[in-house]
């Protein structure tokens, strides 16, 4: 037999004439121990799971989606790639856990209706990437915020390179109540820290640190506190608001975006408790006239003031975030014109008077097109898509409500429900815009309908109602594609105009069209 040394590893493999391996020796120090091939690969085994195991793990868990009503993430920070090793991010991002974890800690001892779910994930290669510009560093992010289910992420990434460390946070685009405040908010301007990190430094850095970490804290609670469910809603808006006004006052660090998101956010906060208000008022109104109740008058009257002040606050802090950029936040344009058009229906300075209606409708367009031309769009908030979609909405209902001859079915609004179709990524993982690409076909084959319906001629009717017909079709075809109760539900409005057109259709000589009708009003008592 000959001898093969291998030194990398400190085994003599011990191979026999005909070139097979018969067993090895392993050397430790002046110790040899002669082993078979499978006891050599068992070793091996033995010697890295215990490494292994705990980093696969933590991996798997940290991949699970979270299961909480609201769920945040808080990620930690990371190296920019092309930053000089002089020290690592992870281990800044790990120093921090503690003071995070005193946070989430704290949490538990609020009262908080909801039930959250929090999760600390740490800077590790397995997590994630590490990307080398802002716009795929962000897109790891939307990955990651979407593989775990989280509604609200905080992350930051440190560079070295220019002492530098940078935090912003995350609210995923699925985030329905209130879609003008999605996206990547950087609220402070990159903080300064000198090397190396140790003593006081690093308590200069923390020190630094505590005012945005505590903003963006804040931040997640009232994101919380905003989503809630409309039974216990009206409470929790208002510690969102409290706690957006202790940031307001605070206002260290925040840079003119971070001003920017704080008044959008104390906006929808205002808008949210306007609605609410007047549906209160609504519910006090009618039981007050049926019961001939004071008391429920007085109430109806008290909710109705407080509407009043909320959407004069909410537009004040619309008007807020314009001034802070020369009036080209887009994204305030589109609050904005939301919390118009909410108020269509409630004429809140001058109730049953529908003039006041298309009023606010018209105030509500001339928001969106203000939103479409603004010059400052940020990244990942799909502000044209929401604001094309806003203003085919606005002026669709605007359409509706008219009883005058229909020369042809309005272009603005053709063209705006067509930009948001057009613009549709088939691949796209963003639920909302999906569903907005849906609601755009719905609302295009609503405008066609509903010009067919104001024509004179039963040849021109029948052709848009044919046009509706089709655009009713690629909606459901694309809401069907999600199993969620909500875009069901959307599904069943969308079958039940649809019915409606064929219905329409079969009375002007199509009547073939009866049946197809017939067949969805059966589908539809079934499914209810």
């Amino acid at each position: 037999m000959t001898e093969k040394q291998e030194s990398f590893v400190r085994v003599q493999k011990i191979i026999a004439d005909n070139g097979s391996t018969i067993r090895y020796v392993i050397q430790i120090g002046s110790l040899s121990i002669s082993v078979p091939i499978w006891s050599l690969l068992v070793l091996i085994v033995l010697s890295v799971v215990p490494i292994v195991t705990p980093v696969v793990s933590q991996w798997i868990v940290q991949s699970q989606p979270m299961i909480g009503d609201f769920n945040v993430a808080l990620i930690g920070f990371k190296e920019r790639k092309e930053a000089k090793k002089t020290i690592t991010a992870s281990s800044v991002g790990n120093s921090l856990s503690q003071t995070i974890k005193n946070w989430l800690e704290s949490l538990d001892r609020l009262d908080i209706s909801v039930q959250s779910k929090f999760r600390l994930i740490k800077s590790n290669p397995i997590e994630y990437l590490v990307r080398s510009t802002e716009d795929e560093f962000s897109s790891s992010i939307t990955n990651i915020a979407h593989r775990i289910d989280a509604d609200f992420i905080i992350y930051g990434w440190l560079d070295s390179a220019s002492n530098q460390l940078f935090t912003k946070f995350y609210l995923p685009e699925n985030y329905e109540d209130a879609m003008e405040i999605t996206g990547y908010h950087a609220l402070s301007e990159p903080i300064d820290f000198i090397q190396p990190l140790k003593g006081v430094n690093r308590k200069n850095l923390y020190a630094d640190l505590k005012p945005p970490l505590q903003t963006l804290f804040h931040f997640a609670l009232a994101t919380i506190k905003l989503s809630q469910e409309q039974d216990i809603a009206l409470d929790h808006i208002k510690e969102s608001e409290e706690l957006l006004r202790e940031i307001e006052e605070r206002k260290r660090g925040l840079n003119k975006t971070g001003l920017e998101v704080l008044y959008l956010f104390k906006g929808v906060a205002h808008s949210k408790m306007g609605n609410l208000s007047y549906e209160y008022f609504l519910v006090k109104e009618i039981k007050s006239k049926q019961e001939q109740s004071e008391s429920d008058y007085e109430e109806a009257i008290t909710h109705f003031n407080d509407a009043k002040k909320d959407f004069a606050e909410a537009e004040a802090a619309f008007k807020e975030a314009l001034k802070i950029s020369k009036n080209q936040y887009a994204r305030a344009y589109l609050a904005w014109g939301a919390l118009l058009y909410s108020q269509r229906v409630q004429s809140i300075n001058k109730r049953g008077n529908e003039g006041i209606a298309e009023e606010k409708i018209d105030e509500a367009i001339a928001k969106y097109r203000k939103a479409l031309d603004a010059e400052i769009k940020h990244p990942k908030a799909y502000v044209d898509i929401k604001a094309n979609y806003n203003l085919g909405l606005a002026i669709t209902t605007k359409e509706n409500i008219q009883t005058s001859y229909c020369s042809k079915p309005n272009e603005e609004a053709i063209e705006a429900l067509q930009n948001v179709i057009s613009g549709y990524d088939r691949e796209t993982i963003i639920d909302i815009i999906q569903q907005l690409t849906a609601k755009a076909y719905y609302q295009l084959g609503l405008l066609y309908r509903n010009c067919g319906d104001r024509k004179l001629k039963e040849a021109d009717k029948l052709q848009l109602y044919d046009d509706a017909v089709k655009e009713f079709k690629n909606s459901i075809l694309l809401f069907s594609t999600k199993p969620e109760k909500s875009w069901q539900r959307d599904i069943w409005v969308i079958r039940f105009s649809l019915a409606n057109t064929y219905l329409q259709s079969a009375e002007l000589g199509k009547t073939d069209m009866y049946k197809q009708a017939v067949d969805i009003y059966n589908w539809l008592q079934v499914w209810r």
